[in-house]
């Protein structure tokens, strides 16, 4: 039988703790806050599992619920531990993305603009990023989604890349640092060429560098052996064309 009566519970307004029994409390703060808090060893650790606002749950069901937790300490469970993983729990990164659209859609007021904000991430990012949760994308996985648009359509590459930020921002602690890494790497590296593709140059006019750009010529230059294909296809079939993402 516990302690305390829901009588007690209704008069009690002085900050402190008040035990129940077995465990349970009463907690009530300075400020007037008041919380039934079960103390319990889990795994020979004293734990304290918040059980819910005193005000809304009744003495009766604050005492159920501690019975149902000290039941599942006594069958080798951790409800504190699974409380933890709760609240740390990872979205998706289309999850994340949507709820983002969903925020966002509220302060514009072109339908069109709100559709294509979705619709390209639905195109080119939820196919590869979509099932993923977002402190397990990385800069990589990034550039691979951009790689594909960037020398067709680049100014779709850039709005894609900006909601993929705006998707990340979502996140909170060191899921959220993880994702802002991830941006950051995309940034350093951006795919202005697939890796491993060759560069654009016009065709070749002879012996040396005259048939190209003054810019083409110099980065063809200074661009180490590595870096230098010699059977380069259409769009640049010189002696001297660059591998981006080489050397």
């Amino acid at each position: 039988m516990g302690k305390l009566t829901n009588s007690m519970v209704n008069a009690l307004t002085e900050p402190g703790r008040y035990a129940d029994g077995e465990g349970l409390y009463l907690r009530i703060s300075p400020a007037g806050g008041r919380r039934w808090v079960l103390r319990i060893q889990i795994h020979h650790t004293r734990n304290d599992i918040t059980i819910g606002d005193a005000w809304h749950i009744s003495l009766k069901n604050a005492r159920l619920e501690a019975a149902a937790l000290r039941a599942q300490v006594a069958k080798g469970g951790d409800p504190a531990e699974e409380r933890r993983k709760a609240k740390k729990k990872v979205p998706r990164f289309e999850e994340a993305a949507r709820r983002a659209h969903a925020e966002m859609c509220k302060g514009w007021k072109n339908g069109k603009h709100q559709q294509q904000w979705i619709g390209t991430l639905e195109l080119y990012a939820f196919p590869k990023l979509g099932k993923r949760t977002v402190d397990k994308i990385d800069g990589p996985m990034i550039r691979d989604v951009l790689a594909e648009i960037w020398l067709d359509i680049p100014e779709t590459a850039r709005r894609v890349r900006q909601r993929i930020g705006a998707g990340l921002v979502l996140c909170q602690g060191s899921a959220r640092q993880r994702s802002a890494d991830a941006l950051a790497r995309a940034r350093l590296a951006p795919p202005t060429q697939a890796h491993g593709a060759f560069c654009r140059a016009p065709p070749f006019r002879g012996p040396g560098l005259s048939g190209y750009p003054a810019r083409q010529a110099d980065e063809c230059r200074h661009a180490g052996t590595g870096t230098v294909d010699h059977h380069c296809g259409p769009f640049g079939r010189g002696p001297a064309c660059a591998v981006v993402g080489s050397g």
